[in-house]
């Protein structure tokens, strides 16, 4: 039984360390990709332009950041995921146990029953 919990709990665990997240290259190449087809509809400024490129890096900048910030939160909620399982494999282990100790307690109300009635017998 033990075992068979051990290896659930691993077999969760390791479901939630599947990696999701984009690297930075991955939007470097989103945002040239967006700008080049702006560019190509006439719709972005000059390659020329200080402020086109200052918000392309501003761009890339707040991605990154917003990137980093998931990543966190994801690792956060992974832990918690894992505290939970954890917390909830303990509480069946206790339920069990609290099962056992009332069965073992109804064995011995009627033992102790049986011990009365044959002594006032």
């Amino acid at each position: 039984m033990l075992f068979c919990l051990i290896f659930v709990m691993l077999t969760i665990f390791s479901s939630f360390f599947i990696d999701l997240e984009m690297d930075i290259d991955t939007v470097e190449r989103l945002t040239k990709g967006l700008y080049a087809q702006k560019k190509r509809k006439g719709e972005a400024p000059g390659g020329s332009s200080k402020r086109a490129k200052g918000k392309i890096v501003e761009a890339e900048c707040l991605a990154e950041e917003k990137m980093a910030e998931n990543e966190n939160l994801r690792r956060a909620l992974q832990k918690e995921e894992l505290i939970s399982t954890g917390l909830n494999a303990a509480l069946a282990l206790e339920e069990e146990k609290k099962k056992e100790a009332d069965i073992k307690v109804t064995e011995l109300k009627v033992k102790m029953s049986r011990s009365i009635s044959e002594a006032t017998a």
